[in-house]
């Protein structure tokens, strides 16, 4: 489980690991990695809203990796 914020913009800021379900623990990084490279997608997140402004959101989001 990675947790991330979302931030104005619809940019993600302050990632982290914070629920890591692999045996071994190895792919803390490249889950880190993988949510960090939504910032360069075409498309942004969309930011939370309050009173119509945008505003920053906290989420958590479960990360699956399937290895072959």
């Amino acid at each position: 489980y990675v947790r991330f914020v979302v931030m104005e913009d619809g940019k993600i800021a302050n990632i982290e690991v914070v629920k890591d379900m692999t045996g071994g623990g190895g792919l803390k990084e490249a889950a880190v990695r993988a949510v960090q490279s939504m910032n360069g997608m075409k498309e942004r997140w969309i930011p939370g809203r309050q009173r119509g402004n945008p505003v920053r959101v906290r989420i958590v989001v479960p990360i699956k990796f399937k290895l072959r």
